[in-house]
């Protein structure tokens, strides 16, 4: 928020255009505790589930500075009726809506499945080292979906400067890995005018009877 608003360091956008009731949620989200222990085999203690430990680098633009705190807690910003709203990348278990036959427009829905050679299956998040001058400081996340099958190794990384807990370098990765893992398919269909209300970043039960699908989870992507 302060990167977005501020005229001394930031891109000085008027709070007009900010969406508050989204960067209050997605604080919740973050400052929200949860079992470090899930993401790595050492047990501790319930920790917040996103930090920010950053140094503004003033050779860098505003919007690479927004991009890099972004990646901290995989946040990203999309536009909604006129103001930037802050959605966090979440786990797809909470519904916020459904389509099927009656609000699916005959003929409009199609699929593609996505290759696989587009998804990586190991994964380094380059967090950093605040006792060591921010070095870099890589976690390796290792996704074993297809790697017995292929014996390919496809790999990737997050550049995620802010982070300097090992434990939320695991949380960014994970987020980010099961995306890469569960996203099979691109599908795109047309509804009437009540499919406005739902935006980028929501989640959906699709059920589609000529793809045998039932209550089928996707995510709005930004083509929506």
């Amino acid at each position: 928020y302060a990167v977005l608003t501020s005229e001394n360091f930031g891109l000085s956008v008027p709070t007009f255009y900010i969406d508050l009731s989204s960067f209050d949620r997605a604080s919740g989200l973050c400052t929200q505790p949860v079992d470090m222990a899930y993401y790595t085999t050492d047990p501790v203690n319930y920790e917040a589930r996103f930090e920010l430990n950053y140094i503004i680098d003033q050779r860098k633009g505003s919007v690479d500075v927004i991009r890099e705190v972004l990646t901290s807690f995989n946040g990203f910003l999309v536009m909604s009726n006129g103001k930037l709203k802050l959605l966090v990348e979440r786990d797809t278990g909470i519904i916020d809506g459904y389509f099927d036959e009656d609000n699916i427009i005959d003929g409009s829905f199609s699929r593609e499945q996505l290759p696989r050679d587009g998804k990586f299956n190991f994964l380094v998040v380059d967090g950093c080292d605040e006792r060591n001058d921010y070095r870099k400081v890589p976690v390796p996340i290792i996704i074993d979906f297809d790697r017995d099958i292929t014996g390919e190794v496809r790999s990737t990384s997050i550049d995620a400067v802010g982070v300097t807990r090992p434990r939320q370098a695991a949380i960014v990765g994970m987020t980010n890995a099961l995306g890469s893992v569960l996203r099979d398919y691109a599908c795109s269909w047309k509804a009437g005018i009540e499919g406005y209300r739902y935006e980028v970043g929501d989640v959906l039960g699709i059920t589609e009877e000529s793809s045998n699908w039932t209550d089928h989870k996707l995510q709005l992507g930004p083509g929506f």
